[in-house]
């Protein structure tokens, strides 16, 4: 990305602990190489409007799309750039034993400060998405497949009983993943009641469990219950297209675990291992056969 005139910052995303790599003042929008980048002293995701995503038009997998709070939006990871969900899912993919050493597909990251759900409206399956995540997820290169990992912030700013907190949650998430869904992509097109509807080119939508609340965000008793009870919902009505994240980073290895292992922590939040876990989690269920419709 070029900018021109000299800048000490650029407005973004500043907690996101990344590194932004500045060539010397000369055009090197077309270079493919690093010798003419060095590492500058300021992190964050500076202002990108978005990234093309081009695969093989032979076999066109474009992008994962990974749209969520926390669990996504690494602000507790390292700050070299590497430790984001979208960083451990890519190095996890390189290094799977079932794989190629290579990454098949984009894997883009859109984690959000905005971290509720979507309201509710006239219809708990609408058609069509609406903002914000329509500009954070269809609007992504190429986009095949979209990780949704929310609800966490639901629950925290929920102050009902454990039902009511679970409820709308379980509603929310369920509208989420009909939005999704009802997008197509916009290849093999034939026409349904005079409508362009786009055959076999629907995006495939995962929903993910909630991890357990942290020391850093603590959860009340009937919040956990709460969470505990989404995950069950979850793990019922979404087989086949569900990766247990929360069992990824829970003390015994399951969805309704209330705690989070401590070796993912650092004081009370997410640390490096615990986004290498959830990659872990995401691979693991991408080879094991367990999604009914594998990445795409």
């Amino acid at each position: 990305m070029r900018v021109h005139g000299s800048v000490a910052a650029m407005p973004g995303h500043s907690v996101a602990r990344t590194p932004v790599w500045v060539s010397d003042p000369a055009d090197r929008t077309s270079d493919t190489g690093a010798a003419h980048y060095t590492q500058t002293t300021y992190t964050g995701l500076p202002y990108l409007s978005g990234i093309d995503v081009t695969t093989s038009t032979a076999r066109p997998t474009g992008s994962l799309v990974l749209y969520g709070d926390q669990s996504v939006n690494g602000d507790t990871a390292s700050g070299d750039g590497r430790h984001h969900l979208s960083d451990a899912i890519t190095d996890a993919l390189a290094d799977d034993p079932h794989g190629n050493t290579s990454v098949a597909y984009g894997v883009l990251n859109a984690g959000t400060s905005t971290n509720l759900l979507p309201q509710i409206t006239d219809s708990t399956v609408p058609r069509n998405a609406l903002n914000p995540q329509d500009r954070d997820v269809p609007a992504q290169g190429n986009v095949r497949t979209v990780l949704v990992s929310l609800g966490a912030d639901d629950l925290l700013n929920c102050a009902g009983n454990a039902d009511t907190c679970a409820t709308a949650v379980e509603r929310g998430l369920a509208s989420l993943d009909t939005r999704l869904s009802s997008y197509y992509t916009d290849d093999s097109q034939i026409y349904v009641d005079q409508q362009p509807v786009t055959q076999n080119s629907g995006i495939t939508v995962y929903l993910a469990t909630i991890p357990p609340f942290t020391a850093a965000h603590p959860g009340t008793a009937t919040q956990e219950a709460a969470r505990e009870q989404v995950n069950t919902y979850l793990l019922d009505d979404y087989p086949g297209r569900l990766i247990d994240l929360a069992a990824a980073v829970s003390t015994d290895g399951t969805a309704t675990s209330s705690t989070g292992k401590a070796a993912d922590l650092s004081d009370g939040n997410p640390s490096d291992a615990y986004y290498a876990d959830l990659a872990g989690r995401y691979v693991d269920d991408a080879d094991s056969g367990t999604l009914i419709y594998p990445p795409d």
